[in-house]
């Protein structure tokens, strides 16, 4: 027991690093939405589905390797089919990977420079993301890392055991990303580069090697038809790539170029300088020179890597993304560290390393604000939003790139109504010529994601001849519009405008009237109903004063249900539910809180009403 804490105690920095990685990185895990990327995991990973269903997708349409995929769908069977599942895997992987690169830059260097580069790495944001995402790259670093640790190790103490576990890691590198092959070459170079140097060991590290590489022929075999599969593609979506590019990835690694660029440049020309100091040593005596083999396996790792790529997005292909080349950051941030532990004077050191920190924690609390703010597709939101209601009969309309992607929330929530895809302009108007009993339609959901962008002003215009927006709604890089047809008979819904208020309760707004609230209240003509449940909602907007928006509390035949605030465009309010016990009339009463005229801007706090929609649950 005594030992045990002694070994606690005397590891225990890199306990403290290990433990503030995983704090980062289980925070908040699932706040983001699964974007498109997610959703294929989540798909491809069904364990509901055969196996051939994954097998099928990773060699047509999603090129990875097996291993993040069946880990993800081992995890979904145990632990269930969602999202924060999803992301669990690569969390471990991300909170593992800090341990790895300490290793590395220990066995490299020091256990100081380790120390470091776990740091670093903890707190560095790309790596955060990653470890939140339900996708590969995360493993990618913390095999990549591995990797190069066993290949550390071998290269300095030949030996089965390490070529062993050399080889096994790799294997794990290269079934994480196709990039690992590009990983795997610049270890070829690393490995060639030290054997032809070699004095004593050169035979015995040959055989090690040579077992090594069959190892890994051997058991990467049943990859090759899926890569021979993904060398014959002739079109991908990555744009081409620019000259400037290893710049750019080297800077969006840390988050903020402006903030970071004066630190990354100052440890890099430090570890430059560390380098050009060292005196001059044989070939054959480098590996026994850790600034000097740090430096060869770091550049020859991040030139290679970046290189191979480079010529085939220029040749044939663009294929060259940041978070493809994750496998490089362990490198720059070995880079990184070294600078720091070879600043000679301690207080310059720990004045840098509080400046890294500073910066970094600045840019992912509040720059970024990244456990505050949305910035991945909010697919979750907007299936909330549309498919989550058990009572919605109409069709959705989406473009047909990312219809397939839809199927995850259709299947949670049992959506069983059709999704129409294709063009969007194209279906609208396909959809007000009636130009088949599948066009006819007394409305429909018209969904938007990744991108994609709402009708033109002259679609939407021709659209609302025929239609009425009922229910509109955005969210980040999504958004989604109800449209219900103007002559609709249904029972379902009721749509009411302006003239369901009193006759002086008008205002004409963007070419449209509106009933407008300006003082403390407006009141509804009573409205005939059936016996039955009900939900009740308002298309509205507000003008604010003094940056404060209309309170509106709202009343059901005088008794009051709620309250809600409209923004500053149209939007769709709350839903409020009542029970009508036996047929007969509603009257809804909209009441002001918190009317007033700014007294320094002059600006007047009003509220628009453009409908009252009145729909009917089923229980």
């Amino acid at each position: 027991m005594i030992a045990f804490f002694q070994k606690i105690k005397s590891n225990k920095w890199i306990l403290l690093i290990i433990a503030l990685s995983g704090v980062l990185r289980i925070y908040k895990l699932s706040f983001q939405s699964p974007w498109l990327d997610e959703l294929h995991t989540l798909i491809e990973s069904d364990p509901y589905q055969p196996w051939s269903h994954l097998l099928f997708y990773l060699k047509c349409c999603d090129q990875h390797p097996l291993l993040f995929f069946t880990t993800e769908r081992i995890f979904f069977y145990v632990f269930g089919h969602t999202i924060t599942v999803a992301r669990i895997a690569p969390l471990l992987a991300g909170v593992l990977s800090v341990w790895a690169i300490y290793h590395l830059g220990k066995e490299l260097l020091n256990e100081k420079t380790g120390r470091v580069a776990a740091f670093l790495t903890a707190i560095n944001f790309f790596h955060i993301s990653y470890s939140q995402e339900a996708r590969p790259y995360i493993f990618l670093f913390l095999f990549g890392t591995l990797s190069f640790l066993f290949l550390t190790r071998l290269i300095k103490s030949p030996g089965k055991k390490n070529a062993i576990l050399y080889a096994t890691s790799v294997l794990l590198m290269i079934y994480s990303h196709y990039f690992g092959l590009f990983a795997l070459a610049a270890q070829m170079c690393i490995g060639g580069f030290f054997y032809l140097n070699e004095d004593q060991n050169k035979s015995k590290l040959f055989r090690l090697f040579l077992l090594s590489a069959i190892i890994v022929l051997i058991l990467f075999l049943p990859m090759l038809p899926y890569l021979l599969n993904i060398s014959n593609i002739k079109s991908f979506w990555i744009p081409p790539t620019d000259p400037g590019f290893a710049v750019n990835y080297f800077y969006e690694y840390f988050g903020t170029e402006n903030l970071f660029k004066p630190v990354l440049l100052f440890l890099l020309f430090s570890t430059c300088v560390s380098i050009i100091k060292q005196r001059d040593t044989k070939w054959s005596s480098i590996k026994n020179e850790p600034l000097l083999f740090t430096f060869i396996l770091c550049s020859l790792w991040i030139t290679i890597v970046l290189f191979i790529p480079l010529v085939r997005s220029l040749l044939t292909i663009p294929m060259l993304q940041p978070r493809y080349t994750i496998v490089v950051l362990p490198a720059i941030l070995l880079i990184l560290s070294t600078g720091i532990t070879q600043i000679q004077n301690r207080a310059i050191q720990y004045l840098v390393i509080s400046i890294f920190t500073l910066i970094s924690i600045t840019d992912l609390f509040w720059v970024k604000k990244y456990y505050k703010t949305p910035s991945k597709t909010q697919f979750r939101e907007l299936s909330e939003y549309v498919f989550a209601d058990s009572t919605n009969t109409y069709p959705i309309v989406t473009e047909e790139p990312t219809a397939w992607h839809h199927q995850y929330y259709l299947k949670k929530y049992g959506t069983k109504v059709p999704l129409i895809t294709g063009p969007k302009n194209q279906l609208i108007d396909s959809i007000l010529n009636k130009n088949s009993a599948r066009f006819n339609l007394n409305g429909f959901w018209l969904i938007g994601v990744h991108g994609e962008k709402p009708p033109p002003d002259e679609v939407l215009s021709k659209l609302d001849t025929a239609f009425i927006l009922t229910k509109k709604k955005d969210f980040f890089d999504s958004w989604a519009r109800l449209y219900v047809y103007r002559n609709s008979e249904s029972d379902q819904m009721q749509i009411f405008n302006y003239d369901i208020f009193p006759a002086d309760k008008k205002f004409e707004m963007d070419n449209e009237t509106v009933a407008p609230i300006w003082e403390k209240e407006i009141e509804t003509k009573p409205i005939t109903l059936k016996k039955g449940s009900y939900k009740v909602s308002f298309l509205a907007k507000g003008t604010p004063a003094d940056k404060v928006y209309p309170l509106l509390k709202v009343y059901f035949n005088n008794i009051i249900v709620g309250n809600f605030s409209p923004q500053e465009s149209f939007e769709q309010s709350p839903s409020f539910k009542f029970e009508m016990s036996k047929d007969g009339e509603l009257t809804i009463k909209l009441m002001m809180e918190n009317d007033a005229i700014s007294s320094n801007s002059g600006e007047d706090r009003n509220a628009f009403i453009k409908h009252v929609i009145v729909e009917k649950v089923n229980e």
